[in-house]
């Protein structure tokens, strides 16, 4: 793969506009769709909020299906 897999995950889930679920380490569950990234954060977009996420917070990110890593 030509890219780092944190990047080509969070790439794609923001292309293919699926809703994802973030869990915090905190335990706190986010779902909505990621609308940007950078090295540190995560822009979430969902029921009409938009929150900033920082990623040394996140335990997991879940999309609801299978998302395609795979360059074509």
């Amino acid at each position: 793969m030509s890219k780092d897999i944190q990047n080509q995950f969070l790439e794609n889930a923001m292309n293919q506009r699926v809703n994802t679920t973030i869990f915090l380490s905190s335990g706190i569950k986010l779902l909505g769709q990621i609308i940007g990234y950078d090295d540190d954060c995560i822009i979430l977009a969902g029921k009409g909020v938009y929150q900033l996420i920082y990623k040394n917070a996140i335990s997991t990110l879940v999309p609801p299906e299978s998302i395609n890593l795979l360059d074509d």
